[in-house]
């Protein structure tokens, strides 16, 4: 082997110590995209194990400001191979950008892709105050809506543990929204554990278990390809449903790690624009073999969106940062090429990217850990 694999096995077999079963082996990479840019602040970063192990396939770029872009190529699937880049925006920050992004062959000759651009952004909020999704998104009008079971975002609930020693039945209150002069309230449930075998601390009411058997019956009906036992053993829901205006879905769990206490968590989801607020009043959790009332608190609320967003369209700022993801699928058999992003409009100042250069390699060989 010569004298520079020599070394390199040397140092990833003394990086993965720390990594449990370890082992090194000199391997093949197959075929990757390795990027390179004369941005600066850029550096590169490795594609496995957590950017420990693999080919250099990302690129990591300190734009200033608080601000952040990463790019990166996966291993190419049944579909070709998927291309991100990944906009970190801080908080109180308008963006948009000159233009669209190019992709080109190293020649010059364009490459046709579709993009989907997102952002996503969680908020934290005030649950006693009057809330407004439309002053919080990052997106603007109705072509923002990404998710449509959460046209307006999700609004998550965590309580403060509950102490342990609580039965294996609850009875949960429900909890309402007020939007204008309607009351979106969730509906009193009835809780039992264990949820599944390989979930004996998860509560879960009956209509999810019915939900939750008919979609293991669909799944094994449909697609008996599938492990389809695992929607029985693993899903996570306590219990979800809708009426109209609003959906939800919860988790309710004896946390063995924290002594066996009551962790919450309740995500709600309005339905139609317009401000609203948490109903004031008691929100309370009873052991039904007890009868003892346990009073319910939030720790913290946020709401969090998945937006669809043109990036030529100033994005909304907020007091939270903002992730912006532009994704697209490369023909399998895409030779090197170049992306050229355009330049972004930031507070008003000019920042220009240089293009980013992804050199498609075949032949590399690496000295690789046996498991990450």
């Amino acid at each position: 082997m010569p004298q520079a694999l020599n070394a390199a096995r040397r140092r990833w077999c003394l990086a993965a110590l720390a990594l449990p079963l370890a082992g090194c082996v000199a391997a093949p990479y197959g075929t990757y995209y390795r990027p390179a840019t004369a941005q600066p602040g850029a550096r590169t970063g490795r594609g496995w194990c957590q950017g420990n192990a693999g080919p250099v396939t990302t690129l990591d770029i300190d734009l200033g400001s608080g601000m952040s872009l990463a790019a990166r190529t996966e291993r190419a699937g049944e579909g070709g191979v998927p291309l991100q880049v990944l906009l970190d925006v801080p908080p109180r920050t308008a963006l948009h950008a000159e233009g669209l992004p190019l992709l080109r062959t190293l020649d010059g000759r364009p490459l046709a892709v579709r993009w989907s651009v997102r952002a996503r952004r969680g908020v934290a909020i005030d649950p006693s105050a009057l809330v407004d999704p439309q002053r919080l998104r990052p997106g603007a009008g109705p072509a923002a809506v990404h998710d449509p079971a959460a046209p307006q975002g999700w609004l998550t609930l965590r309580t403060v543990p509950l102490p342990a020693g609580l039965g294996e039945r609850l009875e949960l209150e429900g909890l309402a929204l007020r939007q204008g002069d309607r009351l979106l309230a969730v509906p009193a449930v009835t809780l039992t554990r264990p949820a599944s075998p390989r979930q004996p601390d998860l509560y879960r009411s009956q209509a999810e278990r019915a939900a939750v058997q008919a979609r293991f019956e669909a799944c094994r009906r449909d697609t008996p390809q599938r492990a389809c036992e695992n929607i029985l053993g693993y899903s996570e829901d306590s219990d979800a449903g809708s009426i109209p205006g609003l959906r939800w879905r919860g988790r309710w769990e004896r946390q063995r790690w924290s002594g066996g206490a009551l962790g919450g968590e309740l995500h709600l989801a309005c339905q139609q624009p317009g401000p609203w607020r948490l109903e004031a009043g008691p929100w309370n959790l009873r052991d039904a073999a007890g009868g003892a009332v346990h009073p319910l608190r939030i720790a913290s609320a946020s709401l969090y969106f998945d937006d669809a967003v043109d990036l030529q369209t100033p994005m909304q700022p907020a007091d939270a940062g903002t992730k912006v993801a532009l994704d697209a699928l490369l023909p399998a058999d895409t030779p090197s090429f170049e992306l050229v992003l355009p330049a972004l409009l930031r507070d008003g100042e000019r920042v220009a990217i240089a293009p980013l250069r992804f050199e498609r390699r075949s032949l590399d060989v690496g000295v690789e850990p046996f498991n990450c």
